[in-house]
């Protein structure tokens, strides 16, 4: 396995665990810190989980690279990059979108997802019926405090911790906080949800006057995870849940299966059926996946979904960078058709990189935006839409243009007896 080299004690096997724990690392890192943490974890260092598993990721390929090296290459990670050290990184990038897809099954696949958004709530109602203001029949006792809207917006830690204390109408309450969240998200009726700039508002509460709330500057409540108060980024594929299962649906099957066609003994697996079938069903997923894309960037940037400009920035970014994958995506096919198998495998390389930035927008979007004032974090979302689609598509381009992946003959001159065999592997590579 691996461009004719022999290595010892399942080595090769050895590095699709190795990868997967490193994948599992750079995903989940980021959460874990936080949760041992307890919410402590500095902004500044919140990229620093994925960055570090990423960096050692690579200091263990390189010296895999050095101590297991393929004699038919002239660079470290051998002449089709298939030694241990490549096989690591690859299970390692493979492995990433599939994490990601634990995540988005929950939320978004038909029959299994509310979009983050349960139906039983307020805030449904609210972007789902013209902005309607409605309470949680559960929370009826929280709502009918008396004062209660007032102490709210105030940030009266105080009251918060008396009501918490009593636990007669929050159960099991978990502080300050969980009386402030609570009531935000549950008495939107009560407290006039259609106050501009209020923090009953949920359009007042997913932008840049979040700074100015009370509780926000008290720390009686704040923008994290399970917090009513953040971005409304959500509320788009609550109006619209058909074409965002669509586009769940179709994406999580294509991050399954899109990185077998880059492995060279699925690929050259029953005369290469398997990879060009792989690939027809590929082509038949990304069009519905693509098209749903549209729809939902399109009519999210306008109405009640498209809710402060930072939204509307980022979908048409993301139309920006599907315009792009679809370029890319098209030119690839375009070339297999034609014969050209090298440059089918070059375009086939940026699309997956297009394609994997889905799983790495997840995973920086938290450390980008930490980096913005409150106010303005969900700018942060656009810079990472952008760091995530630009990263990997640069490093898969840097990787096309400087390793000589598509070059017959591949890091060197191979042995005349073997022309066709070579042949052979850079053929693999993309038909």
């Amino acid at each position: 396995m691996g461009g004719g080299q022999e290595y010892p004690g399942g080595t090769m096997a050895l590095m699709v665990p190795l990868g997967l724990v490193f994948a599992g690392l750079a995903f989940f890192g980021f959460p874990v810190a936080i949760t041992v943490t307890a919410g402590g974890l500095p902004f500044w260092s919140w990229n620093l989980p994925h960055a570090f598993a990423f960096g050692v990721a690579v200091v263990i390929a390189y010296f895999l690279g050095q101590k297991y090296k393929d004699p038919s290459g002239l660079t470290w990670y051998g002449r089709f990059g298939e030694t241990p050290g490549q096989m690591f990184l690859w299970c390692m990038v493979a492995f990433i979108p599939y994490i990601a897809a634990t995540q988005i099954i929950p939320s978004h696949f038909p029959g299994i997802g509310v979009h983050n958004v349960p139906k039983d709530t307020p805030l449904y109602t609210y972007i789902t019926e013209d902005r309607k203001c409605v309470d949680h029949p559960e929370y009826k006792d929280l709502c009918a405090l008396p004062g209660l809207c007032q102490k709210i917006r105030e940030g009266d830690l105080d009251w918060a911790k008396s009501i918490c204390d009593k636990g007669e109408v929050i159960k099991d309450c978990e502080g300050e906080r969980d009386v402030f969240h609570k009531a935000i998200a549950n008495c939107m009726a009560k407290c006039d949800c259609d106050i501009e700039d209020d923090i009953f508002n949920p359009v007042g509460r997913t932008g840049p006057g979040v700074a100015d709330f009370a509780c926000i500057k008290n720390k009686g409540c704040n923008t994290r995870g399970g917090s009513p108060i953040g971005n409304c980024m959500q509320w788009n594929f609550a109006r619209n849940p058909r074409w965002i299962e669509m586009h769940a649906g179709t994406g999580v099957i294509i991050f399954f299966l899109a990185p077998f066609q880059f492995v060279k003994q699925i690929r050259m697996s029953f005369d290469k059926n398997i990879h060009r079938w792989m690939g027809r069903l590929l082509v038949v997923l990304v069009i519905p996946n693509i098209f749903s894309l549209f729809v939902l960037a399109s009519m999210g940037t306008f109405g009640i979904a498209a809710c402060h400009p930072y939204i509307r920035a980022w979908r048409i970014f993301g139309l920006f960078a599907a315009s792009i994958f679809v370029c890319l995506f098209s030119t690839a096919i375009y070339h297999v058709k034609n014969g050209n198998i090298p440059a089918h495998g070059e375009y086939m390389m940026r699309s997956y990189a297009m394609w994997f930035g889905i799983a790495y927008f997840r995973m920086i979007v938290p450390g980008v935006s930490a980096f913005f004032p409150i106010a303005y974090a969900g700018w942060g979302f656009v810079l990472s839409l952008f760091f995530g689609f630009g990263i990997p598509l640069g490093i898969a381009e840097t990787y096309i243009r400087k390793s000589d992946r598509f070059i017959t003959p591949s890091h060197g001159e191979p042995d005349k007896s073997d022309a066709s065999g070579s042949l052979e592997l850079i053929d693999a590579s993309g038909s």
